[in-house]
């Protein structure tokens, strides 16, 4: 591929392999292990990301779209892909045809199943809703659809699944999580006789499995998103020792242009930033169209010669400038240097998380992760 313009996202599959391979070595017993690749594998490049996934072994893969299940099974990802989002009839035609596995939370999507099924039986995953009050059964309709399955077996219940809304307090034994838990389990007892698996596990759940030490006799699935790119929630409340993870994704750029602007001059629009004193103002062709939040304007960092550098002036569309002026005090820099907007350099001795720059925003990693958008070209790294 072509960069004309040398603004990329550089997808280190080295460090995705490092933190799938430490879930799998901390949860041998789970049956169940689905990265979740929805919303372009959080930013990172669904096929990519999917592709490496599928080598690695993992039993399933986790979408929220039909439109994104269709799109990876037909870059030829083999591993069976699981639609997390509802459907309808045409929705259900759709999923029966290429064999992906429906998350299903309403009666009218069992409907439009059976009502579709030609001949052999599929498998389907009961979502029931614990606690998060969006999408699933509730747990007291649990009887009349396992009556429902009983009699026909055509959808074949392989798995129950809820989702933990605060697994941030997993550690707390009389806290949400532990209380959902306790209602997806009264579900499958009701369900035994099917034996499904229980998938409930979400990043927060998994780490706060882990923290609980009952990581290696967890029957529980698990569901791993922000945890296999390569971060944690923050809001993990805990003086243990977390998951030693590697962040999978850095947003790379050059130094374009390089300007040395006198004292009293502004920068960028309405020159919000005016310098203090001579200063060096180094020009990166990345902007808020790539997703780098305008709300960055003068209180973000890039690292540029392994060094943090404040961006300064409000964030264009297609650039933003960063004042060079302390690196130049001791380094020299030039045009075509490396300037990385969050990510770690090649030997991975300084790093600017994506979840550092979350909190300058006063927002998520997720969203920071989400946001790089389809004009930066997802490179892949193996270092």
């Amino acid at each position: 591929m072509n960069l004309f313009r040398k603004t990329f996202a550089e997808i280190n599959l080295s460090s995705l392999k490092h933190n799938v391979d430490w879930i799998k070595t901390h949860f041998p017993q789970s049956p169940f292990l689905c990265p979740m690749v929805k919303g372009n594998a959080y930013g990172h490049g669904d096929i990519i990301i999917a592709k490496a996934l599928s080598e690695m072994n993992v039993s399933h893969l986790g979408v929220c779209l039909i439109e994104e299940a269709l799109w990876i099974k037909n870059a030829g990802v083999k591993t069976p892909l699981v639609v997390f989002r509802g459907f309808d009839n045409e929705g259900a035609k759709e999923i029966i045809r290429n064999g992906f596995i429906p998350i299903v939370s309403q009666w009218e999507q069992i409907e439009y199943l059976e009502k579709n099924i030609k001949e052999a039986a599929i498998p389907i995953h009961l979502k029931f809703d614990t606690g998060m009050n969006r999408l699933g059964f509730n747990v007291k309709e649990a009887d009349k659809l396992f009556e429902r399955f009983w009699k026909h077996p055509k959808l074949r219940v392989k798995a129950l699944v809820t989702h933990l809304y605060q697994g941030e307090d997993f550690l707390i034994s009389e806290g949400h999580s532990q209380r959902q838990l306790q209602k997806i389990n009264q579900v499958a007892s009701q369900f035994s006789s099917l034996k499904p698996i229980v998938h409930t596990l979400n990043s927060a759940g998994i780490v706060g499995s882990f923290l609980q030490k009952k990581h290696l006799q967890t029957q529980y699935g698990l569901r791993p998103g922000l945890l296999i790119y390569g971060y944690q929630s923050p809001m993990l409340n805990t003086n243990d020792p977390l998951p030693s993870l590697k962040p999978v994704m850095s947003i790379k750029s050059i130094v374009s242009d390089i300007r040395h602007i006198s004292k009293g001059v502004g920068v960028s629009y309405s020159h919000t930033w005016i310098a203090k004193r001579d200063s060096v103002i180094a020009i990166i062709p990345i902007g808020y169209a790539d997703g780098i939040h305008r709300q960055l304007s003068n209180k973000g960092e890039v690292i540029i010669r392994n060094k943090k550098a404040p961006i300064v002036g409000s964030i264009c569309m297609d650039y933003l400038m960063v004042d060079l002026t302390e690196i130049m005090s001791e380094v020299e820099i030039t045009k075509n240097e490396e300037v990385i907007l969050f990510g770690s350099n090649k030997d991975q001795s300084l790093l600017l998380g994506a979840d550092e720059v979350a909190d300058k925003l006063q927002t998520i990693t997720w969203e920071v992760l989400t946001s790089i958008g389809v004009r930066v070209p997802r490179v892949i790294s193996n270092l």
